[in-house]
């Protein structure tokens, strides 16, 4: 009753908007395969045998095909109502096991036995599917239908037969048994089902009055055809189909005759040069239209503008450059001479007091070096810094424990602490290490390194320090005698002719196939580009050729490069004659290293900050790993050096 009635209001809908204005109506006539399947489970249908209480579950189904012609009409909203006449043949297939004793094939005694109670359904229905329908786009479209199925004719056969175990005949010496066929009893007049729908349309005229619609739906029975919900069915569609349209009837409106059409066209066209192309091309680049009626007829001035754009030709880009040469004493020449000098170098470290563990470990990191007792009596601090393998850091508790050793004093271990009970037990284990090492190794009585505590974030709370005032803290002082070369500063001056202007430029400096420098930069090239060769070359490096390379890019995306300039130091360098060492101090300060550690400062009075441009900057940082290269990384070095005529 409810199905009926909603089915009268569509159509009290669909008149109303057909008595308001006429529009487009289409037919459709669609064939689809069907892959029917039944959904739940029912007892037996009343008026089919049945041995007893069984439960038919739903098994593989048969596929079909489906016939359907239908028509629809606009509403408002993009929306279309309609209905369709479908034939179809639905065929289900069930089965329900029965589990009955029997005579143990095998040998004595019974077994429990499954017999299958197979039912097959066959209907075939002629169903009314009225449908609302939605297009959004012109080839796509979604249908919301509620199908009324009535059965035409109707067939079921059900048959028994062993599944487990299998081939077991009757008493009749059977294997299989038809226990009922014929028409299914018990019959719904109609059942009731709701439809999905999903439909393409491909025009096959250019009015799109005749389309193509391959589709796919999905319908669900709402009512059951047989009582116990027996038989409720899901069908998938796949099909395709034939759709027409034509436009109802409507009345003529009558117009007024337009006044007489006169045209003149104006075009205006430009000429541009472009990379772009590689043909000439007219391009319409903005089309307006003016009118003007005069009795019965109308002016029309159509103006149109044009770019033609031509191939344009490369542009000029050249380039090369000169190589001078800055020595030591000022003079600039052109070619590269080596200074060779002879050095007393002294290096004045001052000590970073700080042992850092990894994160959560409280044992000494493998990267320190840890002594034996057997060579501490050789042992010295500055060996650490001259003839020692790894880098001073990872001696600084054996060069505190060789110092306590020889002037019996005491220093205090700082110990930095997190917020959390667990950072501050971990740092008193870190610390007991400390103070076992130096007892175990160099002998000091644990009286003799107290413990301050301290409140710490970052790196220091991983760290363990000694007092940085305790003359055990001292700064470490060595001396030895090398053999320096001095090389000139480069200064590369560019020749480049560019028409359309440099976008930007590169200038890579080559040894032995290895890029050791870039300089490059963006915009017009400087009159000189500066470039020092201490700060690059290593002592190696500097018996091989040395190649430059100057790259350009203009503003048109051309590229060009010069011909390599090549430095040869072979041969060339020049050596003090006097041969008297040169006297030169450089003083390493760590008061910037770690923001909170205060350290005592060092005296660095007449020296100057060296750059790292001087290329003397990196010695202090050789061999050190994570996290104390971070460390080094802040300080300052200061650099005091014999100046001679």
């Amino acid at each position: 009753m409810r199905f009926v009635t909603l089915i009268a209001i569509l159509a009290m809908y669909t008149i109303g908007c057909l008595a308001q204005e006429p529009d487009i109506w289409t037919w459709n006539v669609q064939g689809a395969w069907i892959r029917p399947t039944g959904s739940g489970s029912f007892p037996s249908i009343p008026g089919i045998p049945s041995p007893g209480d069984l439960t038919f579950e739903a098994r593989s189904s048969v596929s079909a095909a489906q016939f359907a012609v239908g028509g629809d009409i606009g509403i408002p909203s993009d929306l279309r109502i309609g209905g369709r006449l479908r034939y179809s043949a639905i065929e289900l297939q069930y089965r329900a096991n029965e589990r009955v004793p029997i005579a143990n094939p095998d040998g004595p005694g019974v077994y429990v036995a499954t017999i299958a109670h197979d039912l097959n359904a066959r209907t075939v229905n002629l169903d009314l599917a009225p449908y609302l329908r939605y297009e959004p786009l012109r080839w796509i479209a979604v249908e919301l239908a509620a199908p009324v199925m009535i059965p035409l004719s109707s067939r079921y056969q059900q048959r028994m037969f062993f599944s487990d175990p299998q081939n077991v005949p009757f008493l009749d010496g059977s294997i299989e048994r038809i226990t009922g066929q014929g028409t299914i009893p018990s019959l719904a007049v109609a059942s009731l089902a709701l439809q999905a729908r999903i439909e393409g349309m491909v025009e096959l005229s250019s009015s799109g009055s005749l389309a193509l619609t391959p589709f796919v739906a999905y319908q669900q029975s709402i009512t059951s055809p047989a009582p116990d919900g027996a038989l409720s069915s899901r069908i998938l569609s796949v099909g395709l189909g034939l759709r027409s349209s034509f436009k109802a009837a409507r009345e003529v409106a009558l117009v007024p005759l337009v006044p007489r059409r006169r045209e003149r066209t104006l075009r205006d066209t430009t000429v541009e040069l472009s990379r772009m192309v590689k043909q000439p091309q007219t391009v319409l680049m903005q089309r307006s239209t003016d009118s003007v009626d005069q009795g019965d007829v109308r002016d029309v001035t159509i103006r149109e503008t044009y770019v033609t754009y031509y191939p344009k030709p490369p542009a000029i880009l050249r380039a090369s450059m000169q190589l001078a040469f800055v020595h030591i004493d000022g003079t600039v020449s052109d070619d590269a001479r080596v200074l060779a000098q002879r050095v007393r170098a002294t290096h004045a470290v001052q000590l970073l007091p700080l042992v850092v563990f990894d994160s959560t470990s409280t044992e000494l990191p493998r990267r320190y070096v840890k002594l034996s007792p057997a060579e501490v009596p050789t042992w010295r601090p500055t060996l650490s810094v001259t003839d020692a393998p790894t880098h001073w850091q990872y001696s600084i508790h054996n060069i505190v424990g060789s110092r306590l050793r020889s002037s019996r004093t005491s220093c205090s271990l700082v110990v930095y602490v997190d917020s959390t009970q667990v950072g501050r037990a971990r740092a008193e284990q870190r610390a007991q290490t400390i103070r076992r090492y130096l007892r175990e190794t160099f002998g000091i009585d644990e009286r003799r390194l107290p413990l301050r505590i301290t409140q710490a974030s970052g790196v220091l709370a991983n760290c363990i320090g000694f007092d940085p005032v305790n003359p055990a803290l001292a700064a470490l002082t060595t001396t030895q005698m090398i053999n320096d070369t001095e090389l000139p500063n480069v200064r590369v001056v560019p020749d480049v002719v560019s028409e359309s202007g440099i976008l930007r430029w590169a200038v890579s400096v080559q040894t032995n196939g290895r890029t050791v420098r870039v300089i490059s930069d963006t915009g017009a090239l400087p009159a000189f580009i500066p470039w020092n060769m201490n700060a690059d070359l290593q002592s190696e490096a500097r018996q091989q050729d040395v190649d430059l390379h100057l790259e350009v890019v203009d503003r048109d995306s051309a590229w060009a490069r010069s011909e390599p300039a090549t430095i040869r130091l072979r041969s060339q360098a020049a050596a003090d004659r006097s041969m008297i060492p040169i006297e030169r101090t450089e003083y390493l300060d760590l008061t910037t290293s770690v923001p909170g550690l205060q350290l005592p400062s060092i005296d660095h009075r007449d020296a100057i900050r060296a750059t790292p441009r001087d290329g003397t900057t990196s010695w202090y940082l050789r061999g050190l790993e994570e996290p104390e290269l971070s460390l080094y990384q802040h300080a300052t070095l200061w650099r005091k050096q014999e100046r001679r005529p």
